[in-house]
């Protein structure tokens, strides 16, 4: 019985990290829009707070996501069998 092993393509990979950019795009979209209402009741300084803390938050995890992208990437492997 022979097995045929592959792998994806490279750009496979670039697109695991546009997606990545895309979702932390949209969070931090989503962060200034929670934090404009929040400017509007409590001032301008709980709004640059509010956007402070969504952007750390949003850069922390985006950050994380890019580093864990290349072993995911590396550990994907498609195996084709005879049977």
């Amino acid at each position: 019985m022979e097995t045929h092993t592959f792998t994806p393509s490279s750009r496979y990979r670039a697109k695991l990290i546009l997606f990545m950019t895309f979702i932390a795009i949209l969070v931090m979209v989503g962060g200034l829009l929670l934090s404009w209402p929040i400017g509007r009741d409590d001032g301008p300084r709980a709004a640059r707070i509010c956007i402070l803390v969504f952007f750390l938050v949003d850069l922390a995890w985006y950050l994380v996501a890019l580093v864990l992208v290349r072993p995911y990437f590396r550990s994907l492997r498609y195996e084709i069998q005879d049977d």
